[in-house]
């Protein structure tokens, strides 16, 4: 227990890889922001080329030619929808490999480039669509509170076994889905060892958020909770996968 409180404390230290895990956070919230914003425009525009006057009455009252061409309007209107939501899923995922890789290969000192990234992508998506999936699941629930309660927990559990995923993929040769396994084996096998670091981390949160109510109580200050999730979650990052790394 001794050495989990020493490295704890060690943790603290701010290191150059500190202010590289924030400056690449950030470039991800940019990254994602914008590619939100171009595509909301995209779809505002390409709703405004569908004439919706058409829809005043009842479309059975229109001649076949205005039912034709609502018709050809809404077709080409959904497969441009369809385009701009798989574009917006590609550039969400990218932003995220490209930041996440980033610190990972930082953290870890790995060599990031163009494979690590394709393949870290891949990666991305997959745990990205069982955590769309889950949050789905749950949201038809969300009224229960013990669901509720059971999805922050599950969450929990979906953050710990995915920050070993990366961990392990990025120390090793890359392969997705042994990767998957592996971290999914570790994370059990080593429970004990990350049991203390995970709770810690834990604990760090629970006196943030504290800390966040009390000053905001007193002070209203704008973005000071982003601020501290976003300095939070870089050193909660470099300090678990820094102990992760010792199992591998």
């Amino acid at each position: 227990m001794k050495t989990y409180l020493n490295n704890f404390i060690k943790s603290f230290k701010v290191k150059g890889v500190f202010l590289n895990i924030i400056l690449y956070d950030l470039i991800f919230y940019f990254l994602a922001t914008v590619s939100f914003i171009f595509g909301g425009y995209l779809l505002r525009t390409e709703i405004g080329k569908v004439d919706m006057s058409i829809l005043d009455q009842y479309i059975m009252q229109r001649s076949p030619e205005e039912i034709q061409m609502l018709s050809s309007q809404m077709k080409g209107f959904f497969a441009v929808f369809i385009l701009i939501i798989l574009a917006l899923i590609i550039a969400v995922v990218a932003s995220w490999s490209l930041s996440r890789g980033l610190m990972y290969t930082s953290i870890l000192k790995k060599k990031f480039n163009r494979r690590y990234f394709l393949k870290f992508a891949g990666l991305s998506f997959i745990i990205g669509a069982v955590a769309v999936a889950m949050t789905i699941l749950f949201s038809k629930f969300a009224e229960i509170i013990a669901v509720l309660y059971l999805f922050y927990l599950l969450l929990f559990i979906f953050i710990y076994f995915t920050a070993l995923i990366y961990t392990y993929f990025t120390k090793t040769e890359h392969h997705i889905f042994s990767s998957i396994g592996k971290g999914l084996t570790l994370g059990v096998k080593k429970i004990k060892h990350m049991f203390a670091p995970s709770i810690l981390i834990f604990a760090v949160f629970i006196a943030l958020s504290f800390l966040n109510y009390g000053i905001q109580r007193l002070y209203t200050i704008k973005y000071l909770s982003i601020l501290f999730l976003i300095i939070y979650s870089a050193w909660a990052r470099i300090y678990f996968v820094s102990e992760a790394e010792k199992v591998m």
